[in-house]
């Protein structure tokens, strides 16, 4: 039942944040700040990137880096930018069903060994009838 739930939940969760992500590529066309922003992290980016492969490569101080044009760069950190948040749903969703499971499991550990205390409690009582 639960693997279900999990699975609509999922489900759902990707429905409501395509059209967030999707919003967040178009402000970052269009919103002036937003697009310093996805223009800063698009760079980043992409010399992490090259300096790794050149790094791979062992030529990790021989070749400068070009930048990107401005509207690669936008397109690539807006990119980025609705993954992460993505990303950050998915974690965050699959963050609270292991709390919430593990709260569960937590409150049925407590219900056993109350259950335990009592049927010892019980088992006392009735020897010390038995013993009269």
């Amino acid at each position: 039942m639960s693997t279900i739930a999990l699975k609509i939940s999922s489900l759902l969760v990707r429905t409501l944040a395509k059209p967030i992500a999707s919003s967040i590529k178009a402000r970052a066309k269009h919103h002036g700040p937003f697009r310093r922003v996805c223009i800063a992290v698009a760079q980043t980016l992409h010399s992490t990137d090259v300096r790794l492969r050149l790094g791979l490569l062992g030529d990790a101080g021989k070749a400068k880096v070009r930048p990107l044009n401005d509207a690669k760069a936008i397109d690539m950190g807006a990119n980025f930018l609705s993954e992460s948040f993505l990303f950050a749903i998915a974690a965050g969703a699959i963050i609270f069903e292991s709390v919430r499971s593990s709260r569960k499991s937590s409150a049925r550990q407590v219900s056993v060994e109350d259950n335990i205390a009592q049927l010892q409690a019980e088992v006392v009582e009735l020897k010390a009838v038995i013993a009269k």
